[in-house]
């Protein structure tokens, strides 16, 4: 495949010093056909060149019709700043949104009715409700892999479309819908084609089209009649158009059905037009590189050490994950957003005339040297820690930019990652020929062409050693969520509340209107269901880290359960509302369980201000991923007496006893610990053995953040007045084991 030429800011021209002043440059192409061969010979290498030459102003001609191309970091800084108060859409997926039986169509719609689509399906194509159906995915496209013979070759373009939406259709309607393959292929390609003006309208016309689409609108039908009946399964897993039929605007009004059917079928569009080119990328180039492939394979070994995993294990895949996010970068499926001016704009002292056909490109700033290191090379390494360069503000755009961020990015991921770490689970593969390069085409979108083809070596065994270990996940407090940033995640703690519930006071009762979403920080709760005979059963306890009340507002249902608070002591709880949850589950993708740790995460934050209050908020930020979560059994000892000093403490959940021993054999009761204290310091700062045995009540567990030898020395060496401060606290210590009279305690 021929490499697109990176985008070097520091030597590119901003426009051809021989154009008159105010013109905007034309690329330069054929008489006939103007840039179209060169377009569709390289994509993006295309636009990075003209940007080059050109700057981020200039003009093409493809398939015919005019445009004028706003590139770079210019283009994207111009559209975030300005918005979409000079430009139109609804033109160009005006045919598009035909086919879809609709005149209201997401990609086209403008303003106010773009906000009300984009907000009544943000909870369908969101990670939050794609996430259950891993498993059942998993299941079905590995029954398929499994029926390859060693020695089969595979088109891999449709053998991707086909896997891809087979996990679709589980997402979308909760069952295969593989029988419908054909006839979604068809219509997804030439409705595709045709709104893209690469193909004529008179494909429509065709008999095999028509009857497709014909039988995709029935099916369509069907699956809605299906989704109205009342649930009968108790553990029915809600889909894609369960929230399609449960979602209304501020206003209470819900998708028209010609709205619920061109949504759905969105999805059946994406997946078979943009997921499988994705796939395919990202497989081509885990094939061509042995030791990437061996990396990412030894992650899904461990991934499916214990069976088929989760989601969230998934995830934690951090190569394959990693590889997945440069393939978005070195293989850009989006080329743009096309418009059209609604009136006179001037860009880059240019001025583009009202009616101009526009496209906004990000294409240049994926290649730029001053982002990315190399930028022609596929190299996962730079979208993890440390390099992190795909972080740098607005230089990657995957997936448009500003308001017009697609809406199904989570799902992407989600039906990406599956299926390849399955594939990589289930059989071994190889680019055939061996030596063969990629090439890419556009119909209508980059992707590789149709005769890359790979081949089943052999199928692999149905139980393999886990490979490469994989991260711990919420046990870290060094999780961070990229898709959440700083403003977001303090604009939603600004409206976080804390409730606290004396034993045996109902938090939740089953059938009632679902309004909040609940983060357990300290204590116990019991999770009760009522059957047909009314009477209540235990099915679950949960405790500091775990959360309820999603399952309501996620799927607008009333109380599943009942929630009551359990055990002894008091329960405490973060609280979100309703529009705090959802917003953060559908802009910025997160799982329940993602919101519940990094909302829980800043309350350990102002746990480590509260313990170690000289610290201030840049240390704590820097010292707190290097904390470890530690729940320990009520009754477990934590340090004993006279063991090697190698932790500090901080509690953040429950009581704990010091017990100073006796050469005699007396334990002596220094005192106890709560929340927000630390212990462990001694040892640390004195280089000895522990002076006490700190253990939990017997009556309660105790969570606490733990910080090695080593992080606690460049905490206090970083804070010279918490070295000071834990100094006092150790010296008080000392006091109370020779004079048990004295607090133990930080005063």
């Amino acid at each position: 495949m021929k490499p697109p030429i990176a985008a070097n800011d520091s030597d590119r021209v901003r426009a051809n010093s021989g154009d008159p002043a105010g013109l905007i440059p034309n690329v330069p192409g054929s008489w006939f056909l103007g840039n179209t061969l060169q377009l569709f010979a390289d994509p993006p290498g295309f636009f990075v060149a003209a940007y080059r030459k050109f700057g981020p102003i200039f003009r093409v001609k493809i398939l015919g019709r005019n445009y004028t191309v706003l590139a770079g970091a210019e283009a994207v800084n111009f559209f975030l700043t300005e918005g979409e108060k000079c430009f139109s859409r609804e033109q160009f997926f005006r045919q598009f949104a035909q086919e879809l039986g609709t005149t209201n169509f997401v990609l086209g719609a403008q303003g106010a009715q773009h906000a009300r689509l984009r907000m009544l399906m943000r909870l369908g194509f969101s990670r939050q409700m794609a996430a259950p159906h891993v498993p059942r995915i998993i299941e079905a496209i590995g029954a398929r892999m499994r029926a390859w013979p060693a020695g089969q070759k595979l088109k891999v373009m449709e053998t991707a479309a086909a896997l891809a939406f087979e996990g679709y259709g589980w997402i979308m309607a909760g069952r295969s819908l593989s029988d419908y393959f054909t006839d979604a292929c068809r219509f997804s390609m030439a409705s595709m084609q045709v709104g893209a003006m690469v193909r004529p309208r008179a494909i429509l016309s065709l008999p095999r089209y028509r009857k497709a689409k014909r039988r995709i609108f029935a099916l369509m039908q069907e699956l809605l009649a299906e989704h109205r009946q009342p649930m009968v399964e108790e553990d029915h897993v809600l889909d894609v158009i369960d929230s399609f039929l449960a979602a209304k605007d501020k206003e209470g009004s819900s998708l028209s059905e010609a709205e619920l059917i061109s949504s759905a079928l969105y999805g059946f569009i994406g997946t078979l037009v943009y997921m499988n080119r994705l796939i395919a990328f990202l497989l081509y180039e885990l094939l061509q590189n042995p030791q990437l492939l061996q990396q990412a394979t030894d992650e899904v070994d461990s991934a499916f050490a214990n069976g088929i995993p989760d989601f969230k294990t998934l995830r934690r895949m951090r190569m394959l994950h990693a590889s997945y996010l440069e393939t978005l970068r070195r293989h850009p499926i989006a080329l743009g957003l096309p418009f059209l001016t609604k009136e006179s704009l001037k860009f880059q002292g240019r001025i583009i005339e009202r009616g101009e056909a526009v496209i906004i490109s990000h294409i240049p700033i994926h290649f730029s040297e001053t982002i990315y290191s190399n930028p022609l090379l596929f190299d996962p390494a730079r979208c993890m820690e440390p390099r992190n360069e795909h972080r740098t503000p607005n230089g990657y755009a995957p997936f448009g930019c500003g308001g017009r961020v697609c809406a199904a990015g989570g799902l992407v991921e989600m039906i990406t990652l599956v299926t390849v770490a399955t594939l990589l689970r289930t059989v071994r593969l190889q680019i055939t020929p061996p030596n063969y390069q990629l090439k890419v085409t556009l119909d209508p979108l980059p992707g590789p062409e149709r005769d890359f083809t790979v081949r089943v070596v052999e199928q692999r065994a149905k139980v393999i050693p886990a490979g490469l270990p994989l991260p711990r996940l919420e046990e870290q407090l060094s999780g961070a969520l990229p898709e959440l940033n700083q403003k977001q995640l303090d604009d939603v703690l600004k409206k976080v509340k804390t409730a606290t519930y004396q034993p045996g006071t109902v938090i939740l009762r089953q059938d009632d209107v679902a309004e909040d979403f609940y983060i357990i920080l300290e204590g116990e709760v019991e999770v009760l269901k009522q059957g047909p005979d009314r009477e209540e059963k235990l099915v679950g306890r949960l405790r500091a880290g775990d959360y309820f009340g999603e399952i309501g507002l996620l799927y607008a249902v009333r109380r599943t359960a009942t929630v009551r608070a359990a055990g002894k002591n008091t329960v405490k709880t973060l609280v979100l509302d309703r529009d705090t949850f959802t917003s953060m589950v559908a802009d910025s993708d997160l799982l329940s369980d993602q919101i519940a740790s990094v909302v829980r995460r800043r309350y350990m934050a102002n746990l480590l201000a509260q313990a170690l209050p000289r610290l201030n908020a840049e240390q704590i930020g820097r010292y707190l991923p290097d904390f470890e979560l530690r729940e320990y059994e009520a009754g477990s000892v934590i340090i004993e007496q006279g063991g090697p000093a190698d932790t500090f403490f901080i509690i953040t959940k429950g009581m704990v006893e010091v017990i100073n021993s006796h050469p005699s054999g007396q334990d002596v009761l220094l005192g106890e610990l709560g929340a927000g204290e630390c212990f462990g310091e001694i040892g640390l700062l004195a280089a000895r053995p522990r002076m006490a045995t700190v253990r939990t009540k017997p009556d309660a567990p105790v969570e606490v953040m733990a910080l090695g030898r080593e992080a606690f020395s460049r905490l206090i060496a970083d804070s010279s007045a918490t070295r000071e401060e834990l100094a006092v606290i150790m010296s008080r210590r000392i006091l109370a084991m020779t004079h048990p009279q004295s607090s133990f305690g930080h005063s």
